[in-house]
């Protein structure tokens, strides 16, 4: 289905608001995540980096995909949000955890946030 621009810049502007919220949360607890993880410094910065590299993987092939059709930039968006929300939902569950153990499970989640990110920014 077609939708209004004005439904369209509405949709994307809330993304983005969600993504600029995301990024700067992450960083505002980033010294809990220290201490609860029982990490230093560099492997907190390491969470930054990972998602970093999830967006630069993904994204060239998130611009391929999208330029297989006229409807295939609608579905890498669908999709780019959907892995985007799973991680992060999952990354609030795991920072339940607390101790090193649970530090890999999280790299590996918010490199996928990146991922998913890909997709629609």
């Amino acid at each position: 289905p077609k939708f209004a621009p004005r439904v369209q810049l509405l949709t994307f502007t809330t993304i983005q608001l969600l993504v600029y919220f995301d990024r700067g949360a992450f960083s505002q607890v980033a010294g809990l995540v220290r201490g609860a993880y029982d990490v230093g410094a560099t492997a907190q910065g390491a969470l930054g980096t990972f998602f970093t590299f999830g967006v630069a993987i993904a994204s060239p092939l998130v611009a391929w995909l999208g330029h297989l059709s006229d409807r295939a930039p609608m579905y890498c968006i669908g999709a780019g949000l959907l892995v985007w929300v799973a991680a992060n939902a999952m990354i609030g569950l795991a920072v339940g955890g607390s101790g090193p153990g649970w530090f890999s499970p999280l790299l590996g989640l918010r490199t996928l946030a990146g991922v998913g990110e890909a997709g629609f920014c």
